[in-house]
């Protein structure tokens, strides 16, 4: 680009008044040594083509089409927000910065339908989205580690999610009283299913827990009045916190399981013994 008074931009590189400069990223600047006559432009000129890059911590739309964005300050946890008219907000992007949805985060937000997380989330906290009664679904990152507490309880809308398999536990309540819930896939790599985990599910028909499940905590998936089906992957029954994960679930016929370990989980899970069948 060439601008008035002998001022020149290559893409890394322009011309103050008196040096010539090079930066990297269009921020920081660092004199050559070099000197040329020219004209002084501000470091964020669009003249030279660059656009600060914009971080945030997360950006918050309301329903009138209005923003709350709250840019980062080297913390890398996004903590209670506490925003005007919070149940009006119907979307909410989180920035890169952060690795943590905390405690209570989006806890109550009623308006919201649409949610996106980076990559860089490893930590969802406890109740960050509990009842979130119109959000329908969520893709939660790839690099996640921990579902926490409540994280999604009560979210009455929510029909289908996948717990990605860097999660090894789906913690107390996670998911419990997601009444619109049809779809949920627990990836290879979770171990444990906590307290009522996955109950009060009153759309949920069937249930594959994978291979690498190996406790499942009292009334995991109790109350699940429509489950009609389970499926257990592990060759080793999973340890039971007792002989009640199933209790209320009146529709369930039949839970299957690898055929050499059929006898194995009728001894394990005595309880649901009649209901043990090979897997086909």
């Amino acid at each position: 680009i060439t601008v008035p008074n002998d001022y020149t931009c290559s893409g890394t590189t322009k011309y103050a008044v008196e040096k010539e400069q090079t930066s990297t990223d269009g921020i920081n600047w660092t004199d050559t040594g070099n000197t040329r006559r020219g004209r002084q432009l501000e470091v964020f000129s669009p003249d030279c083509g660059y656009v600060p890059v914009t971080t945030y911590k997360v950006e918050m739309r309301y329903l009138d089409g209005t923003e709350d964005k709250r840019e980062c300050d080297g913390s890398d946890n996004l903590r209670a927000l506490n925003p005007s008219n919070w149940e009006n907000i119907s979307g909410v992007t989180v920035g890169g910065c952060i690795h943590e949805i905390g405690n209570l985060c989006f806890y109550g937000f009623s308006g919201l339908t649409s949610v996106s997380l980076p990559n860089t989330v490893t930590k969802i906290d406890k109740m960050a989205f509990s009842r979130c009664v119109s959000l329908p679904t969520i893709t939660l990152p790839t690099g996640l580690t921990e579902i926490g507490f409540d994280a999604f309880a009560y979210d009455s809308s929510l029909e289908s999610i996948v717990i990605p398999s860097g999660v090894t536990l789906l913690d107390y309540g996670a998911l419990k009283f997601c009444t619109s819930l049809t779809s949920v896939t627990l990836s290879e790599g979770i171990q444990s299913i906590g307290n009522i985990a996955l109950a009060y599910e009153s759309s949920l028909t069937n249930l594959t827990l994978p291979s690498t499940v190996s406790f499942i905590d009292e009334y995991a998936m109790a109350f699940n009045h429509a489950l009609t089906t389970v499926t257990c992957l592990a060759t080793t029954p999973p340890e039971l916190g007792y002989q009640n994960i199933f209790l209320g679930d009146e529709n369930l016929t039949t839970i299957y399981v690898p055929s050499s370990s059929v006898n194995a989980y009728k001894t394990a899970w005595s309880t649901y013994a009649d209901k043990i069948q090979p897997i086909q």
